[in-house]
């Protein structure tokens, strides 16, 4: 049935911009142009980026309806605080006039609906239009404009809380009549928001429903059970809880009770009728919604759905499969997602034309607010452990890689904890050229407050509580606008975005509602729940297009505009809805900066075809009518040749971890050193001139070795001194293969190691395996001393020059007490016989720290091989081999003062100029941590309270003021003497470190302190190094392995990093923003990465060791990488560019590879690079010595210099052809 609501007329009056219009004629097709007007007056004297325009001068007034629904049922709704709120609101062009009008939707009834007079000026038609009646006892969320008949004018979609929802069909600008059972859309619940998108290519729009919970059901008890089983994967709960009470898995009590959402929506188009088709197109789950966002983002020319989910429901991203159904694929794309997702917006922030997404959750914005919030660990930390995907209390921000996986960086962008957000968008606020970062925030009351939280909880009844909540004041937090900097990072503006209105905001929509080129913003608030901000962005071109579609589409949602200057590509999605309860105008806005011309606008319109625009203006707005016959798109933008493709030659050699919690040894670790393997070994074992590898297991299971086959497969050959029940419980680490013995052969060094004290010290003990020469071993026991240190990395160089090859073994830790100093020890061989020989040697090395990763490489080139040390809580530590004897000149060389979280090393002549520089590891800027040499990074571990009982405090500097990391509860818990002392999280949230620790306790602490968090390369000047830090994307992650080689072909060294570190503690959460990354080297020594729809290079799992083997006898390098507890990974080289030459030693026994020997490269322009021949590099990665040397078309290779282990020097001239040469040492005496 059809219900007239108003039969509103136009009062005469002209269409704006009309006498200004100018039609271009581009392909046949006419483009509507209307150039902006810029108020100069207002721009001169306006300091901040917005401004608050009062209602007054608006016409944006709030009016409180006088009917009410009913006293009670207020009463009795949890979250009710005052009628005098919105929380949805759009901006569209209802009566077709040129401007955008606005729609606020409230909590409590009485919508209202304001036409835009021009000028900023706005006019209440809520009761002209009739609309008074159904608005007034109508309880919503979110609103959009959206033209749902495809008549051209722009309908209302209003989700109702409690009531159903309202399809309003625009009559022309004139009426709107409430169709929603006619449509197919009349339902009762608790909707969010409709999403609105043409998924199918059809011609006309689909929607998506976004539901949640109504405030007024029951929690369940402690205790409760509720009958579930799986079907199809998902959890069904049994009829009479269904959409109440859902159960999610517990790491104890194996699933738990919690609450659940209703069944999100989908309606398929059906010629003007819409058909719920959830369950057919594989939508399933009863998850509390709040936001949706369609995204393309593979770009198969299909709209993808992104669905943000509150409480125990994890976010989703549905795969579209070409109209026909849904595939649910956030495990294998997302690397995490928020706990508390609220809002939701896609844009592409920087400018590289894949879309990327951006969530919103409710961490606190500084020290206080993060303590206060973090609430019981006890009762809360059990999902932070048990949640899959991973769900984290903060926002995330999705970096699109275009190779099907994000990466996500919200974090180093600076962007991660915003307070209780809501609404974000992704919008060119000051017409730059990039996207910024708006959002509201704030909540009807304060959940975040754990104190109260801790009071709500003692009392017994609902009713109590909700009594309880209602007696205090609102979370107020303020708003923001967070400027992109350079598409990686953003910077917060506070005052002078003139957005900083502190309240609770919910809704928010952006439209320019002036017409001037710059986007304005109206927002739904409590207490003052209409604000409209005028944007005096006014030195930067801009361009807005409103596209006119064919079929039911007129308004072309779904559409993607690329826009491109002589500066540069802008990419920009057509939505319906964005942020959370709020949609902005559906027209399309583009900052250009300091642009002059717009070369070309390239439209993909919703139903596939491409449309290609040239001769329009800047400083416009335009109207596109899509022509008639126009060509599909070919799908996904034309793919480029990788560096790399993933290959699946090492799949079922997989890494095994055993099970051990480290935080009931030490609650207050940072991470578990339980979880720091596996490495990976490479030689030839067996004498058949081809590499076969070794991987190390942990204590489930043995270690492993597989022999290469003549068809380039690996096949496991069973070891008896590996498999045995006895040697099972070594935790393996560092490994390498090398002619112990010097018998001719390679044995096999594996350095044990792991954090569980309860276990014997004999299996600290490393071992040493001799081969009887096909790659058969025993163990060699009498060959090793007894040492039983928990140790990490292993490398190997005849530092004494007595033919054979002597070993440093790096402590990585002391069991079960982090971060005591291990010792770690520098073994010489004698006769095959290692001894250890540290303190004679050099016994500073003995206390090195805590040590990841090491390296032998001659950094002052004097032809002594010297030690560099990276470790975790310290600098880069280097011996300088002065005949034999190893003397420390760390400070000297300048390393001393930066310390930081070093994984790994790797020499690298990145610059080639004949000396050699270290690439290093470190954890990046992707995380909770923050250092510099002002406010360190800082660790004391000892007695902290008088019980004797040692302990581990993290703490930084904010702002001058020395804090604690850990909240209350994880300290509390881990001390419990701080109970007594502090009461209440306000209180510990409150104090300093000083405060909640004696100051003699600390003074009598361990501390150790982290300056810098970046990986980068330590430049060699000579008599000093100077450190470079690598690119901001090769920051999103940990670094752990590292390779070097010309990859693509160019003549110029590449640095491949492999990235993610999974074990930090539940608050932290794994850092796994990153999915490895390739670094291409230039002339100028600059490094540029490559995403990894370039590269190939796709690493999301807990990776540790990168070695580079030529897996497919092409004679280009290749990549091997080991996880922690999953499968291996290869990479295989696609061979771009002139191969390069491949440089191998043939050395005596004891030193069959000349591991140790470095090489210099004589190039036609008198270029020399030098490149290492080591063994054992990175991180736990035993590499096969040799060199990969670069070909320069333009610059060719001459002859080679190999300064072999003795400090003898060899000169080698390879042809123009060759792709391999061997340094022949052995038939040298």
């Amino acid at each position: 049935m059809y219900l007239p609501l108003g039969s509103f007329k136009f009062l005469s009056m002209a269409f704006l911009f009309i006498a200004t219009a100018i039609s271009l004629f581009s392909q046949n097709k006419v483009v509507e142009t209307f150039p902006f007007e810029k108020n100069k007056s207002i721009q001169a004297i306006e300091q901040s980026l917005f401004t608050e325009i009062p209602d007054a001068s608006s016409g944006l007034s709030f009016k409180l309806p006088l009917d009410k629904k009913g006293v009670r049922e207020l009463d009795s709704n949890p979250f009710f605080v005052t009628r005098k709120q919105a929380i949805g609101v759009c901006a569209g062009d209802f009566d077709n006039d040129g401007l955008d009008d606005v729609f606020f939707a409230h909590s409590y009834g009485g919508h209202q609906l304001f036409r835009n007079l021009g000028g900023l000026k706005f006019k209440d038609v809520t009761e002209e239009l009739n609309l008074s009646e159904i608005f007034k006892n109508h309880w919503a969320v979110g609103c959009s404009f959206v033209d749902i008949n495809g008549d051209g004018w722009l309908d209302l979609f209003i989700a109702g809380t409690g009531d159903p929802n309202l399809v309003l069909i625009n009559q022309s600008g004139n009426s709107f009549l409430e169709m929603s059972e006619t449509l197919g859309l009349k339902r009762r619940g608790a909707s969010v928001q409709m999403a609105f998108s043409d998924f199918d290519r059809d011609g006309d729009l689909d929607a998506y429903l976004i539901t949640n919970r109504l405030s007024t059901l029951p929690s369940p008890k402690n205790g409760m059970q509720v009958m579930a089983e799986m079907e199809r994967g998902k959890v069904q709960v049994e009829d009479q809880y269904d959409e109440v009470f859902t159960i999610v898995p517990h790491p104890q009590e194996k699933y738990r009770v919690v609450n659940a959402g209703e069944r999100d929506l989908f309606y398929r188009n059906d010629g003007g009728k819409f058909i719920e088709m959830s369950e057919a197109l594989g939508f399933d789950g009863t998850d509390e919604g709040l936001a949706a966002s369609w995204i393309d983002y593979d770009r198969d020319g299909w709209l993808d759905l992104y669905v943000a989910n509150d409480f125990y429901g994890s976010d989703q991203l549905y795969r579209n499969v070409e109209g026909k159904h849904f595939e649910e694929q956030t495990h294998s794309v997302l690397p995490h997602v928020p706990w508390f997702s609220m809002g939701t917006d896609v844009g592409d922030i920087n400018n590289d034309g894949w879309f990327d997404l951006m969530t919103s959750d409710m961490a606190g914005s500084d020290h206080y607010k993060s303590k206060m919030g973090m609430g019981d660990m006890e009762e809360s930390g059990w999902f932070l452990r048990s949640s899959n995907p991973k769900q984290y209390m903060r926002n995330s921000l999705y970096l699109n890689s275009g190779k099907g996986r994000f990466l996500e960086i919200a974090q180093q962008a600076g962007v991660a904890n915003t307070d209780w957000t809501w609404s974000v968008k992704l919008a060119d606020l000051d017409n730059d050229g990039w996207l910024d970062l708006i959002g509201t925030n704030g909540m009807m009351q304060d959940r975040t407050n754990s104190d109260l939280l801790n009071k709500a909880k003692l009392l017994k009844t609902q009713e109590e509580r909700i009594k309880f909540w209602k007696k205090f004041p609102p979370k107020k937090d303020e708003n923001f606008i967070f400027k992109n900097l350079d598409g990686l990072h953003f910077q917060k503006m506070g005052n002078s975005g003139g957005f900083n209105y502190r309240g609770v905001s919910f809704g928010m929509a952006l439209a320019d509602f002036d017409r001037d080129g710059d986007l304005d913003a109206v927002v739904a608030s409590m207490d003052s729940p209409y604000k409209l901000y005028r944007n005096n962005a006014s030195s930067s071109a801009s361009v807005t297009i409103r596209l006119r579609g064919k079929k039911e589409n007129k308004w072309a949602i779904g559409s993607t505009v690329r826009i491109t200057t002589e500066l540069g590509s802008h990419w920009r999605n057509l939505s319906s809805s964005q942020g959370y309860a709020s949609a902005n105008s559906p027209i399309l806005h583009f900052g250009l900066g300091k642009a002059k011309e717009i070369r070309e606008v390239e439209i993909t319109w919703p139903t596939g075809e491409v449309q290609t625009i040239s001769g329009i203006s800047v400083n416009a707005h335009h109207q596109v009518n899509q022509d008639d016959d126009l060509g599909p798109s070919t799908g996904k933008p034309t793919e480029i040749e990788t560096t790399f493709r993933e290959d699946t030659l090492l799949t079922k050699i997989r890494h095994n971890e055993n099970h051990v919690d480290d935080f009931d040894l030490q609650p207050l670790l940072p991470y578990r050193l339980s979880r720091l393997g596996p490495g990976l070994a490479w030689g030839d074992v067996d004498g058949d001139d081809d590499l076969d590898l070794f991987m190390g297991q942990s204590r489930t299971s043995g270690s492993e070795l597989y022999l290469r086959q003549a068809d380039g497969t690996f096949v496991k050959k069973e070891q008896k001194y590996f498999s045995d029940a006895q040697l099972i419980p070594f935790k393996d680490m560092g490994s390498l293969f090398l002619d112990a013995d010097s018998d001719g052969d390679l044995d096999l060094y594996v350095v044990s190691g792991g954090y569980d004290p309860s276990v014997r010290s004999l299996y600290l003990r490393d071992r040493l395996f001799l081969n009887q020469g096909e790659g058969d071993f025993v163990l060699g026991l009498p060959n090793t001393p007894d040492l039983r240190d928990a140790g990490g990395t292993v490398c190997a160089a005849d530092f004494d020059r007595d033919g054979d090859l002597d070993l440093f073994v790096g402590g990585r830790m002391v069991s079960g007490k982090y971060p005591l100093t291990p010792e770690s020890r520098l073994l010489v061989n004698q006769g095959g016989v290692f001894s250890n020989q540290t303190e004679t040697l050099s016994h500073e090395l003995v206390k090195v720290g805590l040590v990841n990763s090491a390296v032998w490489s001659d950094y002052d080139g004097d032809g002594w091989i010297d030690l560099l040390v990276a470790s975790e809580w310290g600098p880069i530590r280097v011996w300088k081999n002065e005949n034999g004897k190893l003397s420390e000149t760390t400070e000297s060389l300048g390393l001393s003062k930066t310390k930081g979280w070093w994984t790994s090393i790797l020499p690298v002549d990145f610059d080639s100029d004949g000396d050699m520089d270290y690439a290093v590891g470190n954890l990046g800027y992707n995380t909770k941590y923050t250092a510099s040499i002002r406010e360190p990074l800082v660790l004391h571990w000892g007695d902290m309270d008088g019980s004797g009982k040692p302990r581990l405090i993290e703490a930084c500097f904010k702002s001058g003021k020395f804090l604690p990391i850990r909240g209350k509860s994880c300290s509390t818990n881990a001390i419990p003497s701080l109970a007594e002392k502090f009461k209440t999280f306000h209180a510990f949230a409150s104090a300093e470190l000083t405060e909640i620790y004696q100051p003699k306790f600390l003074d009598q602490s361990l501390r150790i302190e982290i300056n810098e968090l970046a990986s980068g390369i330590w430049v060699n000047q000579g008599d000093k190094f100077r450190f470079q830090k690598f690119p901001s994307l090769a920051q999103t992650s940990a670094v752990f392995g590292m390779a070097q080689a010309d990859f693509n072909g160019d003549g110029w060294t590449d640095i491949c990093l492999a990235q993610n570190f999974f074990p930090m503690q539940p608050e932290t959460g794994r850092v796994n923003g990153g999915i490895g990354i390739l670094m291409l080297g230039s002339k100028t020594g600059l490094f540029t990465p490559e995403y990894a729809r370039e590269s190939g290079l796709v690493i999301p799992n807990d990776a540790t060791s990168l070695s580079l083997v030529d897996l497919d006898s092409d004679h280009y390098p290749d990549l091997v990488v080991t996880n922690n507890n999953q499968y291996t990974q290869t990479f295989i080289n696609q061979g771009r560019g002139a191969p390069p030459l491949l440089v191998m030693v043939k050395g005596m026994p004891g030193n069959l590879r000349g591991a140790g020997s470095r090489l210099k490269v004589f190039r036609k322009s008198g270029a020399a690079e030098v490149i290492d021949i080591t063994l054992g590099l990175g991180y736990l990665t035993g590499n096969e010595p040799q060199a990969w040397v670069s070909r320069r078309a333009n610059d060719p290779l001459v002859y080679l210099v190999l300064t072999d282990p003795a400090g003898r020097q060899h000169k080698l001239s390879p042809s123009l052809m060759a792709r391999t040469v061997t340094f022949d040492l052995s038939v040298e005496k």
